[in-house]
């Protein structure tokens, strides 16, 4: 079974079984409990769009190893990104799945269906906390990431060709 193929200087398959449970679409990154901190502006301009309701998906952990823009981390992965976006319900879900992973002292970026279009969401453990902060972008933002001290890491589907 093939699957996405990564750039060996950029990227780093994370070797671990993972996946997002069949989820409603009812749940939101702004309505869910996981998140503490929310940009602002995310937060007073959220607008509830359609309720998804998605199946099991199968994803993969990507660490990054090189400072890159979000165009940079996800356009190698899929000829077409939209293929890579996930629900808000489906980041919750992975999130609460996955609270060891992603308590790793890291970043982790999730692109995400918003407003008719893809996005980035980019969450982070809050240390003094039990609970994850998260930042929305657009995918075209221009910035460069790199956060030397910590495993930042993109999860996107898996992608079977």
């Amino acid at each position: 079974m093939a699957t996405q193929k990564l750039k060996p200087r950029l990227f780093s398959l994370i070797p671990r079984a993972m996946k997002i449970e069949a989820v409603s679409g009812d749940e939101t990154l702004i309505r869910s409990d996981e998140f503490h901190y929310m940009r602002p502006s995310f937060r007073n301009n959220h607008r509830m769009g359609p309720v998804l309701k998605t199946d099991e998906v199968r994803v993969l952990g990507i660490e990054l190893l090189a400072p890159a823009t979000f165009r940079e981390m996800f356009e190698p992965l899929a000829g077409d990104v939209t293929t890579l976006a996930f629900t808000e319900n489906q980041i919750v879900n992975f999130v609460r799945r996955e609270r060891a992973w992603m308590g790793r002292n890291g970043t982790t970026y999730f692109l995400f269906r918003y407003n008719k279009g893809i996005v980035v969401a980019v969450i982070f453990a809050i240390p003094s906390m039990t609970s994850y902060g998260v930042d929305v972008h657009a995918l075209d933002d221009p910035t460069v990431w790199n956060h030397p001290s910590f495993k930042n890491c993109v999860v996107v589907p898996r992608i079977n060709r």
